[in-house]
């Protein structure tokens, strides 16, 4: 017999419930105590996220992919280019397509994701720029609009 014991001794009032995960630990929502904890299977305390308001009822862990219906956003500040696709779970590096119109961009910098707005520093004259979001396997996701400079 396994138990996962939260190190505040919670107790809900009332629903809540447990689920076993892949590796032997488990993820509770504590229903009438506004949090749910993932446990290791050890039953250490992995993750717990604590909600301002109302209560769990239910809380499950499950593996969630943002595919998102719009495209990347460019933005530039002198020589520093803002990439950002906010809600894209699939982001692993970002390029930066400059030129002299939007027709002729060529890659001039690569750099790797970093957190909702990645700065890329560039060097360039370009008139135009965008920013293309780049997966795990280097496969172009999403292509900005061109923004001017």
């Amino acid at each position: 017999m396994k138990v996962f014991a939260h190190p505040e001794q919670l107790l809900s009032p009332y629903e809540g419930d447990l689920q076993l995960l892949a590796d032997g630990g488990a993820f509770v929502g504590w229903g009438g105590i506004r949090r749910v904890t993932e446990f290791t299977p050890a039953g250490k305390v992995r993750f717990e996220l604590k909600l301002p308001f109302g209560d769990t009822y239910r809380g499950y862990r499950a593996t969630w992919e943002g595919r998102l219906a719009s495209l990347p956003v460019a933005a530039v500040d002198a020589n520093m280019v803002y990439a950002s696709w906010n809600g894209s779970t699939d982001v692993a590096s970002w390029q930066v397509l400059a030129g002299s119109d939007p027709a002729h961009l060529k890659q001039i910098a690569v750099a790797p994701w970093n957190g909702l707005e990645t700065a890329i520093p560039v060097q360039t004259s370009a008139k135009v720029i965008a920013v293309r979001a780049l997966g795990q396997s280097g496969r172009a996701l999403g292509t900005s609009a061109p923004v001017d400079r």
